[in-house]
């Protein structure tokens, strides 16, 4: 005879069902969590060497316009009165100039742009002429009225300049005679570490600027201005004007 009692039907997962398919779930979850970590990580280095390379980008611009727009600013000598000269001043690592094209003013300023190679920076200081006029150099009377970072991270810098000795040498070298002719090396324009145009009273032909920085795109950057080779000539029409 039947008893009557029938086996009920198992419904749902077993305790072992479970715990396997909740660790095939956290090995699926770790797993994208991972992935989407590395390509975080990955994206985050990218973006940021991205972003270091078009701000440093942005700095050489920078130095381009400033530099490239120096001109031989005519000032009377403070360590020899009534002698007029140039204002440029340039060693192995920094740069002053009267610029056309400065960062902080519509007209022309003095700028200054030096290595600091304790800090590994680079710079850059500017004197507006809105309200100063500039007449002799080397000068003690004024202040720098701008100050700013140019660019961080910076290894080593090397400025050279290219020009004559003296303006002697530069009206011998481009006179009618010398043209086509084979100069004397003494009247040659040459490489300097340093140049004061003060005491040279011409201007360099051209200057070279040799950057060593990782957050360059190219981490050895060399720079290149020239400038006018005549331009002594406007000393000398400003000495005639004043006689």
């Amino acid at each position: 005879m039947s008893s009557g009692i029938k086996a009920s039907k198992q419904i749902g997962f077993t305790l072992v069902e479970l715990m396997i398919s909740t660790s095939i779930l956290m090995v699926v979850i770790f797993t994208g969590y991972y992935s989407y970590s590395l390509y975080s990580n990955s994206w985050e280095k990218r973006a940021g060497v991205f972003w270091q390379e078009t701000n440093a980008g942005i700095s050489i611009e920078l130095l381009n316009k400033v530099i490239s727009s120096c001109f031989p600013y005519i000032v009377e000598s403070t360590n020899e009165p009534n002698l007029n000269t140039f204002l440029f001043q340039g060693t192995n690592d920094d740069i002053t100039c009267i610029s056309k094209e400065a960062l902080f003013s519509s007209k022309e300023a003095l700028v200054n742009i030096v290595f600091d190679g304790g800090e590994k920076s680079i710079y850059y200081r500017e004197l507006p002429f809105d309200d100063y006029f500039l007449t002799k150099w080397p000068s003690k009377s004024f202040s720098w009225k701008h100050r700013i970072l140019i660019l961080g991270n910076v290894d080593k810098v090397n400025f050279r300049y290219f020009g004559y000795k003296g303006i002697e040498q530069a009206v011998d070298s481009n006179s009618d005679k010398a043209i086509g002719e084979v100069l004397d090396s003494a009247n040659q324009a040459a490489y300097y570490s340093s140049y004061n145009s003060v005491e040279r009273r011409v201007f360099p032909l051209s200057i070279e600027i040799e950057l060593y920085s990782p957050k360059l795109l190219e981490p050895t950057t060399m720079l290149h201005y020239n400038f006018d080779r005549f331009s002594f000539e406007s000393l000398l029409n400003y000495r005639q004007y004043q006689e």
